[in-house]
């Protein structure tokens, strides 16, 4: 861990999508290109094994960059 979660980034992220959207269910952002395997990384670099597989958003399938 290199800061308390959720860290300065993912508030700073959250912040911003609060203005827009009702995001009181988002505890931090994800950085699915550092993401391996069993081990979720935030945005800012927190890595952590993620227990659950993300079941929660799995239907909803991963974002893609267009």
């Amino acid at each position: 861990m290199r800061t308390f979660v959720p860290g300065p980034l993912s508030q700073k992220s959250i912040s911003s999508l609060g203005k827009v959207t009702e995001c009181s269910a988002v505890h931090f952002f994800i950085d699915y290109e550092k993401s391996f395997g069993n081990y979720i990384v935030d945005a800012d670099g927190n890595r952590m094994l993620d227990v659950f597989s993300q079941i929660a958003s799995l239907p909803l399938g991963e974002p893609r960059n267009t």
